[in-house]
C-alpha cells in the first residue's frame, strides 16, 4: 500500500480506464430506451418534437412504443389482407416513426393485447380482449404492422426492433394467468409469439430484430386466474424448464402444457424485463422471491435464458432487455415515492448495474414525464408540467461511486456524445479526469485517490455538470451477479 503522500500525489492522474464491466456486446454498451406513448405519441406535434431533441441530445438510442390490438385493428373480423386497415388510427405511430428517424432515434414497436373482441373469447366480459386471444388473428395484425414498417417506398421508415405483447404475465394482458393446477399464461403466450414470429420474418424482419417477454418484474405463484405471475417462473414454462433450469420431461403433463415431446426452439434476439423497484429500498435490492426480478438481480433472468439455451429450447444470443423502468417520486406521489433527490441517485445506480451485469443490452426510463393523474406513473425525469427533476441532470451525466479501499475509489460514467473526457472533481477542485476508451462503448471507469473519509465527487464533460455525490468511508458495491 502507499503512503498517504504517495496517495495525494496521484489524486491528478487517471489511475485506471475502461469501459463499465462486462457490457451485453463487447464495444456496444448499453442502448438507452425510452417510453413515454402518452407524450411521443398521443402528445401535441411542438412538445412531441421538443422532447424527441432532447432525448436525442442526452444519448437516448432508442423509443419505445406499445401497438395496442384492440384500438388500431377494424372493429369487426377483416379479411386477412384488411388486418391492419384503419390509416387514421396509425397516423400518430407513423408520425412518431418518421420523427424519431430523423433525429437518428431508433424505434421498438411491442403489437400487443388487449385484443378486439372478435379475436377473444367472450366468456369474461370483465376482461374484454385479454382470454384466449387467437394467434392467427394475432398473426395477421402482426403481419400488418410489419409491413407497414417494413421500410417499402411510399411507408413510414422501417423499424428494425420489436417486441411481442407488453407483460404477458399480467392478467391486465393474458388471461387466466394460472389455475390450480398450472400455469396457463406461458403457453398462451407461446401460441401468440410463435404466430407473431412468423408474422414478423415473413415481412422482412428477422429474429435478431425481435427481443421477447417484457416481462413484468414482480408477481407470485397465486392460484387464481387474475393475479400476475413472477417473472422467472412465467420464463421456466414458456421455455418448458423446470424450476432447476432443466428441460421437462417429454411425456405429456397437464401441468405443462405444450411440453410434451419435440419442443422447437425459440429463436429471438433475448427476453426482456420491466424491473421496477421499491422506493425505499433502491435498485440494488434483493426482491422478496427468487423468481422476481430487480435491477440488482437482472442477471437471474440472463441464468435462466444461458440454461434454455444450452438445452435447446432458445437460439440466439440470449441477451436480457431493460425495456421499461423506473422509480416514483414525492412529491407528486405521497404514498409510494421517493424524494427526487434519491431518484437521481437510483436513476445512475440502475443503470451502473444494467452495465455491469453479463447479458443486459439495455436500459429502460419510463415515462419521461410524469402522468398527471395520481395514482399512475409519477417516475418521469420530468413533473407533468414539464419542470425537471434532479434527475434529469443525473440522466445527462450520470455518476456512481464507491470505495475500493478506504482510500481509492471507483468512478462510473457515461460520457456525453461528442466528449472525450470528463474531469473528476473532489471537493471542488479538479483531481483526475476519465478518458473514453479508445474504440469503446460511452461508459468509463477510473479508480481515483480520495484522501479523507467523506469527499463530494462531481464530473464536468461536454458542457455538463454531475449530480454532487457525497462519498463516505462506508460507501461500498454489493452486487449479486
Amino acid at each position: 500500500m502507499r503512503s498517504s503522500a504517495g496517495v495525494a500525489a496521484s489524486a491528478a492522474a487517471l489511475l485506471v480506464l475502461g469501459t463499465g464491466a462486462a457490457s451485453a456486446d463487447a464495444g456496444s454498451g448499453l442502448l438507452r430506451i425510452v417510453q413515454d406513448d402518452a407524450l411521443l405519441v398521443h402528445g401535441a406535434p411542438a412538445p412531441r418534437a421538443a422532447a424527441l431533441d432532447e432525448l436525442a441530445r442526452l444519448g437516448v438510442d432508442v423509443i419505445r412504443v406499445n401497438l395496442p390490438w384492440r384500438e388500431l385493428a377494424p372493429r369487426r373480423r377483416p379479411r386477412a389482407e384488411d388486418a391492419g386497415a384503419t390509416p387514421a388510427a396509425w397516423a400518430p405511430y407513423d408520425a412518431l416513426v418518421l420523427d424519431a428517424h430523423a433525429r437518428g432515434l431508433r424505434v421498438l414497436m411491442t403489437p400487443t393485447t388487449p385484443a378486439p373482441d372478435w379475436a377473444a373469447s367472450a366468456l369474461d366480459r370483465r376482461r374484454r380482449g385479454v382470454v384466449r386471444p387467437d394467434p392467427a388473428a394475432f398473426a395477421a395484425w402482426v403481419a400488418a404492422a410489419g409491413a407497414r414498417y417494413g421500410g417499402a417506398a411510399g411507408a413510414p421508415a422501417r423499424v428494425d426492433l420489436w417486441g411481442l405483447v407488453n407483460e404477458p404475465n399480467s392478467p391486465n394482458q393474458l388471461a387466466p394467468q394460472r389455475d390450480r393446477l398450472a400455469l396457463r399464461s406461458p403457453a398462451a403466450y407461446r401460441r401468440l409469439l410463435r404466430a407473431g414470429l412468423t408474422a414478423l420474418a415473413r415481412t422482412g424482419h428477422p429474429a435478431r430484430e425481435i427481443v421477447a417477454g417484457d416481462l413484468l418484474a414482480v408477481g407470485g405463484a397465486d392460484p387464481i386466474a387474475a393475479a400476475p405471475q413472477a417473472p422467472l417462473s412465467f420464463l421456466r414454462e414458456l421455455l418448458c424448464l423446470d424450476r432447476r433450469d432443466r428441460p421437462l420431461a417429454r411425456s405429456p403433463d397437464p401441468a405443462h402444457p405444450g411440453c410434451a415431446g419435440r419442443v422447437p426452439p425459440l429463436a429471438v434476439r433475448g427476453v426482456s424485463v420491466h424491473p421496477y423497484y421499491a422506493p425505499g429500498l433502491g435498485p440494488a435490492a434483493r426482491p422478496r422471491r427468487a423468481d422476481q426480478v430487480t435491477p440488482g438481480t437482472l442477471g437471474r433472468l440472463r441464468k435462466v435464458l444461458l440454461a434454455a439455451r444450452r438445452a435447446g429450447r432458445l437460439v440466439g444470443p440470449a441477451q436480457v432487455w431493460d425495456t421499461e423502468g423506473g422509480v416514483q417520486t414525492d412529491p407528486p406521489d405521497p404514498l409510494a415515492g421517493t424524494s427526487p433527490a434519491r431518484q437521481a441517485r437510483f436513476v445512475n445506480e440502475a443503470e451502473w448495474l444494467a452495465d455491469r451485469t453479463p447479458g443486459v443490452r439495455s436500459f429502460a426510463q419510463y415515462p419521461w414525464r410524469d402522468e398527471p393523474a395520481l395514482p399512475s406513473f409519477q417516475s418521469g425525469l420530468r413533473f407533468a408540467d414539464g419542470r425537471a427533476k434532479p434527475a434529469l441532470a443525473a440522466y445527462a451525466l450520470p455518476l456512481v461511486a464507491r470505495r475500493v479501499t478506504p482510500r481509492r475509489a471507483r468512478l462510473w460514467t457515461r460520457l456525453p456524445s461528442g466528449a472525450g473526457a470528463a474531469a473528476v472533481l473532489v471537493d471542488g477542485a479538479r483531481r483526475a479526469k476519465i478518458v473514453r476508451p479508445s474504440g469503446a462503448t460511452t461508459y468509463a471507469t477510473a479508480t481515483i485517490a480520495v484522501p479523507r473519509a467523506t469527499v463530494r465527487l462531481r464530473l464536468a464533460a461536454g458542457g455538463r455538470r454531475s449530480r454532487g455525490v457525497v462519498l463516505r468511508r462506508a460507501d461500498g458495491a454489493p452486487v449479486e451477479r
